[in-house]
């Protein structure tokens, strides 16, 4: 039964489009994240990919499609900023600055704890009593992607502390490699999908581990954020598979 629910929710998101269908681009600004499993009211146990659900709220609003694979951040931003563009980014924090040119969708991800990701067996991390001094440590690397954000209490220590970081531009290189690397010394990221990454690469030489510290913020729940030019009928295909009936 699981089995079949789950191929009637997959096909549901591949049907027909109309002749004449809007085209809106999809800006993927993360490798893997289209793939990664939500869970939805009425979705199958283990989840519906993003992808998927993009296809489905296309379908519905009558709009053909485009998945614009590793888009860097910044030019997702000024993308959605246009005035002409139609065109969605996967996952958004909803913040103040961006209501001006954003329409926001429900909660995709919900708020969750950050967490730090790190090589496992450098001692150095266990001297650490809380997340601000992490953060203030000089002698660490953080791999971050500027301009990227989880939130204004993060962005409120980042501020304060002003860790060194390792600017990771590139979308296609994940945070995960540029630790295990040996390029930074630790990656911030929700708590979930880094155990999730840890499981799928233990055993690899480069192993990591995940680290939990007191007074660690949480992260803003994340949106779909869209142009104002997107059709709204999108959003609202999007908000009713997003929003628990009842």
């Amino acid at each position: 039964m699981r089995f079949l629910t789950g191929v009637l929710f997959l096909l549901s998101c591949l049907m027909a489009l109309p002749a004449g269908a809007v085209p809106l681009q999809i800006l993927v600004v993360r490798a893997g994240q289209m793939e990664e499993p939500l869970r939805l009211p009425g979705a199958p146990a283990d989840g519906v990919r993003l992808r998927d659900l993009f296809a489905r709220a296309a379908a519905e609003s009558r709009l053909d499609l485009e998945i614009v694979d590793l888009v860097p951040f910044q030019r997702a931003l000024k993308t959605l900023e246009s005035t002409e563009a139609v065109a969605c980014v996967p996952t958004l924090v909803r913040l103040p600055e961006r209501e001006r040119f954003v329409r926001f969708s429900a909660p995709v991800i919900p708020a969750e704890q950050l967490a730090v990701i790190h090589r496992k067996g450098d001692p150095s991390f266990a001297r650490y009593r809380s997340f601000d001094e992490l953060l203030a440590d000089r002698g660490q690397v953080l791999a971050w992607r500027s301009k990227m954000s989880y939130g204004r209490e993060l962005q409120r220590r980042f501020d304060a502390f002003k860790p060194v970081t390792e600017d990771v531009v590139s979308p296609s290189i994940r945070l995960y490699d540029i630790v295990a690397g040996g390029r930074a010394s630790y990656a911030l990221g929700p708590a979930s999908r880094w155990q999730d990454l840890v499981r799928q690469e233990a055993g690899n030489k480069s192993e990591l581990t995940v680290l939990s510290l007191p007074d660690t913020p949480d992260i803003e729940a994340q949106h779909v954020g869209c142009s104002l030019a997107t059709p709204p009928a999108f959003l609202e295909a999007l908000d009713r598979m997003l929003t628990p009936k009842g």
